[in-house]
């Protein structure tokens, strides 16, 4: 029996253990195979993550972090295991979807668009249907603002590098576009921070957005092969559903310019109860429909990437 991304290996009864071992490992080219990769990739980024966080924890020992902090030095350290793996493979940054372009910045425009749209949408429905208002926050609006666009573009950066960056790439390589993207939703499904104690409808919306947000993220980076459409709908997403209408994003509650009321007694699968915008109904249509309108999108890629293609399999 075969299965997907495994080599042909040499029999070692046969041939040895010696070539059964170098097959595994390289492959026919004598170029480390795609899964050993994405294991080194792995336990690269986790040691650097190590080596990052204990000068990080003593500047901020006794202070308040930012909330946009975290975000951006966990981003900025698999932007440079990335750049560092991408070198001793011999392709140029640009390969991993950071082409700096004028079109590129366009396409993180057109993103962050969407990614409002993504969610002003389903709440202009709900505040329609009556069940949420809005109430307005007291405070200090431009840094409530400041710090909303710091996190959001924060948080865009580092999740799209680590989660359609040089991993998901190499997942595609290796065993295809949908395994790979069913194995990054998963794992973000895993990873993903939810509200605690929601009840059935609310927790299954919950989790179905998860997966459709990666496999719509996921999407946009098969159709433009850039990493600008995805942190554009990220950074988004998360601006315009924490900061400016204040419900959770990944169960988490940042400051905000408005509070979320929900009406008494809405049904669970509008209100999404405390996992607020992101286990509603109306946020799995939006991402559906949008993920729908991604599919029969002409892929586009960019100059720079072209040639860089290295489809093989897994291991």
């Amino acid at each position: 029996m075969r299965f997907p991304g495994i080599p042909d290996l040499p029999d070692p009864r046969r041939e040895g253990w010696g070539p059964f071992f170098k097959a595994f490992v390289l492959r026919e080219d004598g170029r480390l195979r795609q899964g050993w990769r994405i294991l080194g990739f792995l336990l690269a980024l986790f040691l650097a993550s190590l080596l990052v966080s204990a000068p990080v924890g003593l500047f901020f020992l006794g202070r308040s972090v930012p909330v946009w902090f975290p975000s951006l030095v966990a981003g900025l350290v698999c932007l440079l295991v990335s750049w560092g793996f991408l070198g001793v493979e011999g392709r140029p940054l640009a390969t991993l979807g950071l082409w700096m372009t004028r079109r590129w910045v366009l396409q993180a425009l057109a993103g962050l668009l969407a990614g409002f749209l993504l969610v002003l949408l389903p709440a202009a429905g709900l505040r329609s249907l009556g069940i949420y208002q809005w109430n307005p926050v007291e405070g200090r609006l431009p840094v409530l603002l400041v710090q909303g666009v710091l996190l959001a573009v924060a948080t865009g950066f580092y999740e799209e590098l680590l989660a359609r960056g040089y991993l998901f790439q190499r997942l595609i390589a290796g065993l295809g576009p949908w395994p790979a993207q069913g194995l990054v939703a998963l794992v973000w499904l895993l990873l993903h921070g939810h509200a605690p104690g929601l009840p059935w409808p609310a927790r299954l919306l919950d989790l179905l957005n998860v997966v459709l947000a990666s496999l719509l993220l996921g999407q946009a980076w098969l159709r433009t092969r850039s990493l600008a459409l995805p942190m554009g709908l990220h950074a988004g997403w998360v601006f315009a559903q924490g900061t400016l209408l204040g419900f959770p994003v990944g169960g988490v509650i940042s400051p905000a310019l408005l509070v979320p009321v929900a009406r008494e007694g809405a049904p669970v699968w509008l209100s999404g109860m405390a996992g607020g915008l992101e286990s509603t109904l109306p946020t799995t249509a939006a991402f559906a429909l949008a993920f729908l309108l991604l599919l029969p999108w002409k892929r586009s890629a960019p100059p720079t990437t072209q040639g860089w293609e290295d489809t093989t399999r897994i291991f």
